[in-house]
């Protein structure tokens, strides 16, 4: 679509005052509404850093002084124990922040980085830089309470003999008497939200040039617009010309009839397939056409107007493919194009892609064959193994009730049995891994078993079949109270073990898989396609994610990671291995209103069964 100058530049001036005022009111917001609550939240979190680390040095006081209490300890040791672990206590992220312990009831300075060890400092001589009496105002913030917060001024942490403002935590320690606390400068907070604050700042300024930059272009664009309007209709028109050009040197021959009967467009292989000049075709309509074409064709078949896809023999004998698409015009069915493919060549290479089938299939038989040897031979060392650890944990049993006669010291007992547990659970995982290959090893030579088994097809009920596989499966349905649904079953032709394993397994699944939230339902029935009939076995479960649909029939892909459902992942493989033995086809579809469909299609009969194996053997 054109559009005017005067209308470009009126539109670029509104997207320049509506980004301006997102970026102002984007500063306005870092300012005066980001920046305060960050300040807010980080004091927060510092208070509460501070509280959490004061209540560990009470609650190891707490227990020195239980063991002082219960004369594991003297009340000496265990103060001489809180102070040599107090004075070690370093945090923060420089780990230059403390802890000092004050007598309350003799206001007393007990422990603080600038009392020499051992010292005791009467609290009013410990002054501030302003020489007030800082540590008689810090026991007052905890006056008649068991905590407090207090603000003051201290001495710079960079012992540069300037002071900054600190805020101080304190907690109460009764049994002794004591008053534990530490605290946080102020500037620490105030400098981390200016290095916030830059970063935002620099954000800021590159969503600033990325938009000029986007401006500039968008210029550049709209300046460029009306030349590139001209070059677009420019390159429609070649590409007219390219299509038309194409369509002729196709190998195929093209044509095109409107709903009208009359003939559009044609390529010179049409002329030259159906021998019909280009004279006559602008004579003529659709109807005479298919008159001419039904001339030249071997039988009684005629050309299917209605088809979109068929064959037909011509008297020379050669095959043609005839195919038909809707031709669509401002969402209006007008008619159609017609593709025509003399297909004869491919006839003559189907004797040698039988050939190559065979020979696939050979190929095919013999790795199966490998898969089956080396999963069998690969069992002999996981017994072994399993066999070996049963005698290892046995020994380990035996060598701690040795431990246990002999009179070695209690700590170093400890510490073996320690040892001979972290072996016993070495070995329980080892145990459990051999047992995971074993499943997956059986799980393997099942599904090559499937290949290898030879086909034994027989007419089968399946209203018989599905009704007993549900007998197996009551407990469950009951458990979980299913309601199982079952129209009349069409019968159908194949191996009444592996098609009684298909259903078993997918009827399994559908038990597995249910909706906890709501009455779970499974329907099955039936329908006839041509030569085939269709089984669906439907349900409200939990259902499966389209992008993993294509997945869930390859070797050991599980359904779900919830380690309480059961399985290796090759129900459905097998599933598909059976059903593509049969000559049919597996797929599933989400239903709207939740769950999934599982659709098998099977030979209704034999001579079905043997015409879809002669169509792929093809």
């Amino acid at each position: 679509m054109f559009i005017p100058k005067f209308s470009r530049r009126l539109l670029l001036l509104k997207a320049a005052v509506g980004t301006a005022a997102v970026v102002f009111l984007l500063v306005f917001t870092n300012i005066f509404i980001v920046l305060p609550a960050f300040e807010r939240n980080m004091m927060n979190d510092k208070k509460m850093q501070v509280e959490n680390v004061t209540n560990i040095v009470v609650k190891m006081l707490d227990g020195l002084e239980k063991d002082a209490q219960a004369g594991r300890i003297s009340e000496e040791e265990a103060k001489a124990q809180a102070f040599s672990y107090i004075k070690s206590i370093r945090y923060g992220r420089s780990h230059d922040d403390y802890f000092w312990v004050f007598d309350d009831i003799h206001k007393k300075i007990l422990l603080h980085p600038r009392l020499k060890d051992g010292k005791i400092m009467d609290a009013k001589d410990m002054l501030g830089p302003a020489g007030d009496t800082v540590i008689l105002k810090i026991l007052d913030s905890v006056k008649g309470k068991d905590d407090g917060y207090i603000r003051y001024t201290w001495f710079s942490k960079r012992d540069d003999g300037g002071s900054e403002q600190k805020l101080s935590y304190n907690k109460r320690f009764k049994p002794w008497g004591w008053v534990v606390g530490t605290g946080i400068y102020i500037d620490d907070v105030r400098n981390e939200l200016a290095a916030m604050n830059a970063k935002i700042f620099h954000f800021i300024v590159v969503i600033i040039v990325a938009i000029a930059v986007m401006f500039l272009l968008l210029f550049i664009v709209a300046k460029r617009s009306e030349n590139e309007i001209y070059l677009t209709r420019r390159a429609l028109s070649e590409s007219n010309v390219i299509l038309e050009a194409s369509i002729e040197g196709a190998p195929d021959a093209f044509l095109v009839a409107f709903n009208d009967g009359r003939i559009s467009h044609y390529n010179s292989n049409f002329v030259s397939m159906w021998g019909v000049e280009a004279d006559e075709l602008e004579k003529i309509n659709f109807d005479q056409l298919k008159q001419i074409i039904d001339s030249k064709i071997s039988g009684s078949v005629t050309f299917q107007n209605d088809s979109s896809e068929f064959k037909v023999a011509l008297n020379d004998g050669r095959r043609i493919e005839i195919r038909s698409r809707p031709l669509i015009v401002l969402q209006e069915f007008v008619g159609k194009v017609w593709q025509f493919r003399d297909v004869t060549s491919s006839e003559l290479a189907k004797k040698e892609r039988e050939i190559l089938l065979k020979s696939l299939s050979e190929k095919n038989d013999e790795l199966a064959s490998i898969m089956f040897i080396a999963s069998h031979d690969l069992r002999s060392p996981i017994i072994n193994i399993e066999g070996f650890s049963g005698e290892l944990l046995g020994i380990c049993k035996e060598t701690s009730a040795l431990m246990n006669g002999i009179d070695i010291p209690e700590a170093q007992r400890l510490a073996l049995n320690a040892k001979m547990e972290e072996v016993h659970e070495c070995i329980s995982f080892i145990n459990s891994g051999t047992s995971k290959i074993d499943s997956l090893l059986r799980s393997l030579l099942k599904v090559c078993r499937v290949g290898a088994s030879v086909l034994e097809p027989v007419k089968i009920d399946m209203n018989e079949m599905v009704s007993s596989i549900l007998k197996t499966h009551n407990y469950q349905i009951k458990q979980n109270n299913v309601k199982v649904t079952i129209k009349e079953l069409l019968p159908c032709f194949g191996d009444r073990s592996q098609i009684n394993q298909v259903f078993s397994n997918l009827i399994d699944n559908a038990l597995k898989y249910i909706d906890k939230d709501r009455q779970s339902e499974i329907r099955i029935s039936s329908s006839d396609s041509e030569d085939m009939v269709i089984y669906c076995i439907r349900d409200n479960g939990v259902g499966i994610n389209e992008k993993y649909q294509s997945k869930i029939f390859e070797i050991f892909h599980r359904l779900s990671l919830n380690n309480d459902i059961q399985g290796e992942g090759i129900g459905l493989t097998l599933v598909k291995r059976i059903v593509k033995r049969h000559t049919g086809n597996v797929w599933v579809e989400n239903n709207p209103d939740g769950g999934c469909s599982f659709y098998v299609s099977l030979p209704k009969d034999k001579v079905a069964l043997n015409l879809s194996s002669d169509s792929l053997n093809s």
